[in-house]
């Protein structure tokens, strides 16, 4: 392979029958409609209307053509199609190749009834590159994700698929133009920002560990500078922090912190240039020495045995992060959080609404906490400032998440909300409600 990312089975499994398809698969991509089948009975013979439907189906759920032999397909699939077509025996097929320059002949004439293109048309390339350098620009995946995006692409408009090589150098071609124009843009936001930035860029460093026992604690010496001892931390900072990379790198540093807390550049377009091809670059490599201060810094102040006021804030700052899971979870409960579409796009677009729901039950919760609160106060009752400060929009226990609901679209009423429920009125029951 002269591309480095696809491993060698990746490349063997390109445009085969890498694996029997499944049932689901097999009525998508195998099932023989009236125009199919129009197609199929002007062949004469058994063998002849067999191989031609295999040959059909084949492109349609692989995206070419089998380049080793149009019967280099999994039995069942074989089996499938003779079924219904009513070939009660489906070794027959084996017949098909008899006459080499059939199977070319029948591949033809699917490629023109269905439309097919070949990659190496004027138009479509020209398409495929305006897919491949926006999907490259605008995702943060790597290769072997962007390979496999551009395999669908040209099957979902029917572009019959190239050579593995050719796909995976044009695939390492565009990402390497996406990495220079990252590369520029961050370095134009950069010049826009304010390099003088002081370290403290206001994000704190505080996730919670579940083994104290297995973290590291770091030491910083300045080359040249000679420091005192650790006392009784001695024995515990034994790895060092490579400061010589961080000086390095320190301007370059500031100004992507600048960039970041400015809004110039998205957090993962910095990702990605931190590193290449799953090697960190040496920015990156100076960010995670910075790091490393930072992390010793926090299991410091959480393991001081004498104060536990940071210790107090990082369970409120997890307490809203598991309220959120929590909330997802619910929403999600139907199919207990895990994700059941058949296909990638699918699976893509299942957290994609969940998303959308949550960002729609906070958004719902907060108008109509701030409305209760603003009542209680217009009713003379007492709130405290550090009370209001703890309210949470994650709460949930008043919603339904059960059954199906259909959204028609509308626009409400400016600042309409429903009256707030009494808290004096008494509580209905599941009968009386059904009642009413």
């Amino acid at each position: 392979m002269p591309v480095e990312f696809l491993t060698d089975e990746q490349a063997e499994a390109y445009g085969t029958f890498a694996e029997e398809p499944t049932r689901p698969e097999l009525e998508r991509f195998f099932f023989l409609d009236d125009v199919d089948r129009d197609l199929i009975v002007r062949r004469r013979s058994t063998h002849h209307q067999l191989g031609f439907a295999l040959q059909m189906c084949t492109v349609r759920y692989i995206g070419r053509f089998l380049p080793d032999g149009p019967l280099d397909a999994p039995w069942p699939v074989i089996e499938h199609l003779a079924a219904q077509l009513g070939i009660e025996d489906p070794s027959v097929v084996e017949r098909y190749t008899e006459r080499p320059k059939t199977a070319y002949e029948h591949a033809w004439e699917i490629r023109d009834a269905y439309e097919y293109r070949e990659y190496e048309d004027a138009e479509w390339p020209r398409r495929f590159r305006t897919f491949l350098h926006g999907r490259a620009w605008t995702h943060a995946e790597g290769p072997k994700a962007l390979f496999d995006h551009a395999v669908g692409w040209l099957r979902r408009n029917r572009v019959l698929l190239p050579g593995v090589s050719v796909l995976a150098r044009q695939v390492s071609d565009v990402r390497k133009v996406a990495d220079r124009r990252l590369h520029a843009t961050v370095a134009g936001a950069a010049r826009r920002a304010d390099a003088a930035l002081p370290g403290d860029l206001g994000y704190n460093f505080s996730p919670r560990f579940r083994d104290l026992d297995d973290q590291r604690f770091w030491r910083a010496t300045m080359p040249g500078v000679e420091t005192g001892t650790y006392g009784v931390l001695e024995d515990l900072a034994r790895n060092r922090v490579n400061l010589n990379r961080v000086i390095t790198q320190w301007p370059d540093m500031l100004r992507v912190a600048g960039s970041l807390v400015t809004n110039q550049v998205r957090a993962y377009d910095l990702l990605r240039m931190f590193g290449r091809e799953g090697r960190p670059a040496p920015l990156g490599q100076a960010f995670a020495e910075y790091g490393r201060i930072a992390r010793t810094e926090h299991l410091l102040r959480v393991v001081d045995p004498v104060d536990d006021t940071y210790r107090r804030q990082m369970n409120r700052q997890l307490t809203v992060q598991e309220s959120r899971h929590k909330l997802a979870r619910d929403v999600c409960h139907g199919k207990r959080g895990t994700i059941h579409q058949a296909y990638r796009d699918g699976m893509e677009d299942q957290p994609g609404a969940l998303g959308l729901v949550l960002d729609a039950i906070v958004l719902w919760t907060t108008r109509y906490v701030d409305a209760a609160v603003a009542q209680l106060q217009a009713e003379g009752h007492e709130l405290r400032d550090e009370d209001i400060a703890r309210l949470s929009p994650l709460k949930h226990r008043n919603l339904n998440l059960l059954g199906r609901y259909s959204f028609p679209a509308s626009t409400p009423a400016a600042g309409a909300l429903r009256p707030l429920r009494d808290p004096d009125a008494p509580e209905l029951d599941e009968d009386e409600s059904a009642a009413d």
